[in-house]
């Protein structure tokens, strides 16, 4: 069981108790979304994911191409820095509901089918020099809840 103050109304904190299988991905101080009831002051949680940022930037890719990971409810790229030209995308649902990926910006409009649960496709398009291109679940309502990310394409 783990307990901790992580909600709040923007007056008030309200304690989280949360029963359950937590991720070793799961942190102190780390951002999680949490699913269960309201027992009076008392938030109960059976269900808690964690929430990851977009802001991890690795070295240059070795390859005009990434892969790219979709789940509830992020966008996870292993590579967010590409070379200028031809990409290929390597885009994999290992999330437990459907999801798409949309790639926009600097003339760039692509977007793959919606995939199922375990499906793969490639996603291809030119990246052009010095863009910021846009990674985005278009499944209705996922993206605000973190579905989104970003790569960059080197000058």
């Amino acid at each position: 069981m783990l307990t901790y103050q992580a909600l709040d109304d923007g007056v008030r904190d309200l304690r989280v108790v949360h029963t359950g299988e937590i991720s070793q991905l799961f942190a102190p101080g780390q951002g999680a979304i949490v699913e269960g009831r309201l027992d009076g002051a008392v938030f109960r949680s059976d269900r808690l994911m964690v929430k990851h940022s977009n802001e991890y930037r690795p070295p240059l890719a070795a390859v005009s191409g990434t892969r790219v990971g979709l789940t509830e409810w992020a966008v996870t790229t292993r590579d967010p820095v590409l070379r200028p030209g031809p990409v290929s995308l390597e885009v994999t649902n290992a999330g437990a509901t459907a999801h798409d990926l949309i790639v926009t910006g600097s003339g760039v409009s692509a977007h793959t089918p919606v995939l199922a649960p375990g499906q793969a496709t490639a996603l291809r398009f030119d990246a052009p020099r010095g863009a910021l291109l846009t990674l985005v679940c278009g499944v209705g309502g996922h993206e605000p809840l973190g579905m989104r990310g970003t790569l960059r394409v080197t000058t």
